[in-house]
C-alpha cells in the first residue's frame, strides 16, 4: 500500500513537472518580456489576484455546499472546499479525467452514497455550464455594439463560437434533465457504434449517462437548488472575469473598460466550455462500488483516472413490480419514500420504517386508527412531508433524495411519470384494501425483493396463510342452522357512518365464514343500507365498528324504539369491532377483529382462544410491537355494546 501511495505521489509530481515544463517550452521566446512585464507588478497587485482566485473558489465551494446541504445537511463549508480543491488538483495532475471520480470518492467517504456523491458533481458540472452561458449571453447583449464596431470581420467568427457553445452547453443540459433527449442520444449510440472493440465502450457510456441523468436530476429540477446553484454560479463568475482585467491594468494595459474585459472572457470561457463538455463526466468516471471493502479503505490513490469498467449489476439490480414493470434499482436499498395507501403501511409490516426519508401528510398527525403510524410515530411525525392522500409532491421528493419511491396501486400518479419527473425509481405494489387477498400476499413479496428482506417476507406470508388455515379449519364445516345472522354497522367509507354504514364481504367476517346479511343485497364492500331493512332482518348478532359510535349515540337518543326493537339489542347481542380501515385497511386489527367476531359466534370452536393475547401475538408479529393496552386505554377494546352508552 505504501509503494502503491508513493507511485500516486510521483506520478502526480511527474505531471505537474511536465505541465510547468510545457508552459516554459511553448513561451520560451516571450520569457524575458513575460518576467519584465512580471517584475513590474507590485506585490500588492500580486496579492489582489491571489484574493481574486481565492475567492472565485470560494465561491465555487459555495455552490458545492448549496447543493451538497440539501442530501446531506450536516456537511460544512470544509467540507465543500476540500472537495473543490481536490478537483482544481484533479484538473491539472490528471488533465480532468480524474476530477469527478476524485470528487465523488471524496463525497462518498464523507457518508455519501456514490450514485448521489456522482449526481452532485454532474449536476455542479452542468450548473456551472449554464451559468457561463447565461453570463456570456447577457453580457453579449450589453457590449455586442463594441464587439460587432471594434472587432470587424472577426466579431462574425466569435458569434459563430459563441452560437456554437450555446448548443453545446444546451445540448449536455437538455441531455441531464430531459429523457427524451437521453432517450435520443442511446438510440445513436446504439445505432452508430455497432464494432465490437466499441460495443465494451458504448455499454459503459450508456450506463454513465443513464445514472447521471437520474441522480443529476434530484438537484437540477428542483427550482430552489437550481437557482440558488447558478445566482452562486454568475457571481463566481463575475470574479473570474475580473481576473484578467485586473492583471491588464496592473501592467499598465488600458485598452480595454472593464465591460469589454468581461466580455471577452465571458465569450472564451463559453468557447472552453464548449470543448470541454466534449469530454462529459459520463466518459470520465463511474461511482466507486459502494461495497463493505470500499467503505474500509483509506487510500485515495485505489480510484483510478481510467476506472475499469463494472458490471451494472454490481451496483443496481432489476426487478419486476407489481405492474409488471422492469425497474433497475440499488443493490442495497437504503432509503426509500411511499406514495398511497398501503405503500408505508407494508413497508413497515417488513419492518422498513427506518429507511423512510418522507412521508404523506396525514402521516404527521397523531392518532390510532393506523397502528403501524402508531408505533413509528417518533419517527414519522418529524419527517419532510412528501405528498397528500397519494399525490406525490415532485419537488419534496427531490429534495428528502430517496433512492426508491415505494408507490401502491391506490396512488393518483402515473409510475412512469413519476419516475422521469424525480429521476428516481419507481416500485409499484398492489397494496390491499380488505384482509388476506392475493394482492396483500404479492405486496408483501414485492417488497421483501426490494429491502433485500426475503426471509422477512416467507415468515410473513407463513404466519398469514397460517392464520388463514386456523380460522378456515375452525369455521368451514360449520352448518348453515347453526351460523348465526350477523349485522355490522358503524363501518366506515369517505368518513364516518352510522347504524346504516355496513359493508357487504367484511373482511374479518369473510375470514371465519360469518353468516353476513349485507351479502345478500347484491352490494359490494362498504355501502349506507336502509335501516328497515336491518329491522326486517332482525340480525341474530350485530357488531358495532368504534368510527361509527357517536353516530349511533346520537341517533338512539331521538330513535330509541328502533334499536329496542331489535332481538339483539333486547337481548344484548351487540358487540365491538376495533376499526380495521383507514386509509385503507390495516391488516393487523382485521386479522384481530376476525378472531373476536369468531368468539362470539362459534365460542364452542373458539373456545381455547383468549382474544387479547391472539390480538398481542398478530400486533407483535406484523407490527413489533404490542399497542392493545393503549387501544384498551383509549376506549378501543373488545367487549360487549350497549346501545346508546
Amino acid at each position: 500500500m505504501k509503494r502503491k501511495r508513493r507511485n500516486t505521489y510521483l506520478v502526480s509530481a511527474l505531471t505537474l513537472a511536465l505541465v510547468f515544463a510545457l508552459v516554459i517550452l511553448i513561451f520560451r521566446d516571450a520569457l524575458p518580456g513575460i518576467g519584465k512585464n512580471l517584475r513590474a507588478v507590485p506585490l500588492w497587485g500580486v496579492l489582489l489576484l491571489l484574493v481574486l482566485g481565492f475567492a472565485y473558489e470560494a465561491m465555487e465551494s459555495a455552490v458545492c455546499l448549496v447543493i451538497i446541504h440539501h442530501k446531506k445537511p450536516d456537511c460544512t463549508l470544509a467540507d465543500a472546499l476540500r472537495v473543490t480543491f481536490l478537483g482544481v488538483f484533479g484538473n491539472i495532475a490528471t488533465m480532468g479525467a480524474g476530477t469527478l471520480p476524485m470528487q465523488s470518492y471524496c463525497l462518498y467517504r464523507r457518508g455519501l452514497d456514490a450514485g448521489s456523491g456522482l449526481g452532485i458533481m454532474a449536476s455542479e458540472y452542468v450548473l456551472h455550464k449554464i451559468s457561463v452561458l447565461l453570463y456570456a449571453t447577457a453580457a453579449l447583449l450589453l457590449g455586442g455594439e463594441w464587439l460587432r464596431g471594434g472587432a470587424n470581420g472577426l466579431a462574425r467568427y466569435i458569434l459563430t463560437g459563441y452560437a456554437i457553445g450555446a448548443l453545446i452547453v444546451l445540448a449536455l443540459t437538455l441531455i441531464y434533465t430531459w429523457d427524451r433527449v437521453l432517450a435520443l442520444v442511446l438510440r445513436l449510440l446504439d445505432g452508430l457504434l455497432h464494432k465490437p472493440k466499441w460495443a465494451a465502450r458504448r455499454k459503459k457510456w450508456e450506463k454513465s449517462l443513464t445514472q447521471l441523468n437520474r441522480e443529476a436530476k434530484k438537484v437540477l429540477l428542483v427550482p430552489s437548488l437550481a437557482v440558488k446553484g447558478i445566482a452562486v454560479s454568475l457571481a463566481k463568475l463575475f470574479v473570474l472575469y475580473t481576473i484578467p482585467y485586473a492583471a491588464l491594468r496592473l501592467l499598465g494595459c488600458t485598452a480595454l473598460t472593464f465591460g469589454q474585459a468581461q466580455l471577452l472572457a465571458a465569450l472564451m470561457l463559453l468557447g472552453l466550455c464548449a470543448c470541454s463538455a466534449q469530454q462529459t463526466p459520463a466518459e470520465t468516471t463511474e461511482p466507486p462500488a459502494a461495497t463493505n471493502e470500499a467503505a474500509s479503505t483509506t487510500e485515495m490513490e485505489e480510484i483510478s483516472t481510467e476506472p475499469e469498467s463494472t458490471d451494472a449489476e454490481a451496483v443496481t439490480r432489476t426487478i419486476t413490480d407489481g405492474n409488471g414493470r422492469e425497474v433497475e434499482i440499488p443493490q442495497t436499498v437504503e432509503s426509500i419514500v411511499c406514495v398511497g395507501v398501503g405503500a408505508l403501511r407494508y413497508s413497515c409490516y417488513m419492518q422498513a420504517q427506518d429507511l423512510v426519508v418522507g412521508v404523506e401528510d396525514y402521516e404527521t398527525k397523531a392518532g390510532m386508527s393506523r397502528l403501524y403510524n402508531y408505533v413509528n410515530f417518533d419517527k414519522f411525525g418529524t419527517l419532510p412531508v412528501t405528498g397528500t392522500n397519494g399525490e406525490p409532491f415532485v419537488e419534496e421528493i427531490i429534495n428528502v433524495g430517496p433512492q426508491v419511491i415505494v408507490m401502491s396501486s391506490y396512488a393518483n400518479v402515473d409510475p412512469d411519470e413519476l419516475q422521469s419527473k424525480t429521476g428516481i425509481p419507481v416500485v409499484m405494489v398492489p397494496g390491499s384494501d380488505t384482509t388476506l387477498d392475493d394482492k396483500a400476499y404479492e405486496t408483501l413479496r414485492i417488497l421483501g425483493e426490494l429491502y433485500g428482506k426475503e426471509d422477512r417476507a416467507e415468515e410473513l406470508t407463513t404466519y398469514l396463510h397460517g392464520i388463514e388455515d386456523d380460522l378456515a379449519a375452525r369455521t368451514e364445516g360449520i352448518a348453515e342452522e347453526e351460523n348465526p345472522s350477523v349485522y355490522v354497522c358503524g363501518v366506515s367509507f369517505k368518513g364516518a357512518h352510522g347504524f346504516e354504514g355496513t359493508e357487504a364481504f367484511y373482511g374479518p367476517f369473510e375470514l371465519i365464514h360469518a353468516n353476513n346479511l349485507a351479502n345478500t343485497t347484491g352490494q359490494t364492500g362498504a355501502f349506507d343500507i336502509d335501516t328497515e331493512q336491518v329491522l326486517a332482518w332482525d340480525p341474530d348478532v350485530i357488531f358495532v365498528d368504534f368510527n361509527g359510535m357517536d353516530l349511533i349515540k346520537e341517533d338512539y337518543a331521538t330513535n330509541a324504539d328502533f334499536y329496542n326493537s331489535l332481538t339483539a339489542v333486547k337481548e344484548g347481542r351487540v358487540y365491538s369491532q376495533i376499526s380495521f380501515r383507514s386509509s385503507a385497511s390495516n391488516l393487523e386489527t382485521a386479522l384481530a377483529d376476525a378472531y373476536y367476531g369468531a368468539t362470539i359466534l362459534y365460542p364452542e370452536q373458539f373456545a381455547d382462544v383468549d382474544v387479547e393475547a391472539k390480538t398481542g401475538e398478530i400486533f407483535e408479529m406484523l407490527l413489533g410491537s404490542n399497542p392493545y393496552q393503549d387501544l384498551k386505554d383509549a376506549g378501543y377494546e373488545f367487549r360487549p355494546v350497549t346501545i346508546g352508552e
